[in-house]
């Protein structure tokens, strides 16, 4: 989506969610072909370019930071073009984490 900043457009994400949470990615998964979804959507994301991060929680974008920084005249603090890489790759990052973890669960003991 776009949204006008002054005089300019710019591009927003509202991400909604890319955490794993209580989701089962082996075994017996929350669904079938989970693990690939997760993969194709951390991939259509790393591809998009955007210059605003917007999400369900504040903390996801840190809105209270730059809602702190806001004043006339001076740079919105929301445009932050490198934001979404650095978000997306801290979970995809912990995707991978989460998806081994359950993984070695399933493996029996030695």
């Amino acid at each position: 989506m776009t949204a006008k900043d002054g005089k300019e457009d710019r591009g927003v994400l509202f991400f909604c969610s890319g955490t794993v949470a209580l989701n089962r990615l082996v075994g017996r998964p929350t669904y079938a072909g989970i693990v690939e979804d997760y993969r194709a959507t951390y991939a259509k994301v790393k591809a998009m370019t955007i210059d605003v991060l917007l999400g369900p929680h504040p903390e996801v974008y840190g809105m209270q930071a730059k809602r702190a920084q806001m004043k006339d005249g001076a740079p919105n603090p929301f445009v932050k073009p490198g934001e979404l890489a650095t978000y997306i790759a801290g979970l995809s990052e912990d995707f991978d984490k989460q998806l081994a973890k359950q993984t070695a669960a399933l493996q029996p003991a030695k």
